[in-house]
């Protein structure tokens, strides 16, 4: 992976990154390929690792699962960029036998439950009727959002949300606070890795997302157990009464709604379950449990 650094570092600082590369730092023939020795290099690549916040993952070697290894047990933030190293999967399951499996223990042992679905579909409802099933087994993740709290639902969109101003959202983006955001009819909403993985460190979590937050939660599955949920409703007729019930009545308006749902929709490449909602309570929360299965029990 040494000649693939400018192209890490890059890759890093789009996502809000100042990389470190010890690559950089000493070339090969003043390091392992010289005086130093392979064990005195491998030391030297930890000890600068440790002054660091993160460590970035873009393949796997011998090297880069001690290196996992030493973040592990340092409590350091362990960020996997796959797709990068086409021996991936070969390499993890041959050194996995000598190093344990380090992705699993970095997720840990809870999960993470996405809902993605398009506006009224009942992403929020469904997420408390599952918290309130499963009781101490399951926490709400807060997004955070530009959008105004909806009248008479003040209290239960502060158990959903982080409710920000327009300039303190942007300010987030800019600074790389988000996993992901995305503008819906005119409001923002994003989430962050730093809510999620608060939730996972003690019990399994359950949130709403957009599909491009789907994409980039995906993205991050060596790093937290996911399971993403796609709600679908079973016909227009359920959509409308849902918007009907939050107030919005106007036909246009609502045509503007179920227009724009059509959008909600995940590639086939991103793994996820379809549960399609029909507006039956009772049929509704046992197809939604049963995709989820069983959660571990929290500590």
């Amino acid at each position: 992976m040494r000649t693939f650094s400018e192209e890490a570092k890059e890759i890093a600082r789009k996502v809000g990154y100042s990389p470190v590369v010890p690559f950089d730092a000493l070339s090969y023939e003043d390091s392992e390929g010289g005086p130093l020795s392979r064990p005195r290099t491998l030391k030297f690549d930890i000890d600068l690792m440790r002054c660091c916040d993160t460590l970035g993952v873009f393949g796997i070697a011998p090297g880069v699962m001690g290196e996992i290894r030493d973040a592990i047990d340092h409590g350091m933030e362990v960020r996997v960029f796959y797709g990068h190293d086409p021996k991936w999967e070969k390499e993890y399951e041959s050194l996995k036998d000598y190093h344990g499996d380090l992705l699993a223990e970095l997720r840990g042992p809870y999960r993470l439950i996405a809902l993605v679905g398009q506006s009224a579909v009942g992403k929020n409802f469904w997420s408390e009727r599952l918290i309130s099933s499963f009781g101490n087994f399951l926490r709400g993740v807060k997004n955070t959002t530009t959008r105004q709290r909806r009248p008479g639902k003040e209290k239960e969109d502060n158990l959903t949300y982080n409710f920000v101003s327009r300039a303190e959202f942007e300010k987030g983006i800019t600074e790389g606070r988000f996993l992901e955001h995305d503008e819906y009819l005119g409001n923002y909403y994003g989430s962050s890795m730093d809510s999620i993985k608060s939730v996972l460190s003690c019990t399994n979590g359950i949130f709403a997302i957009t599909p491009p937050g789907a994409i980039a939660l995906h993205a991050r599955r060596f790093e937290i157990n996911l399971t993403i949920v796609l709600l679908k409703p079973a016909s227009g007729a359920v959509l409308k009464r849902n918007l009907e019930l939050r107030g919005i009545s106007d036909p246009a308006e609502q045509f503007k709604l179920l227009e724009q749902g059509e959008k909600f929709y995940l590639p086939p490449e991103i793994d996820h379950k379809v549960v399609e909602i029909t507006g039956d309570t009772f049929t509704d929360r046992n197809n939604l449990l049963s995709a989820i299965g069983q959660l571990p029990k929290p500590r």
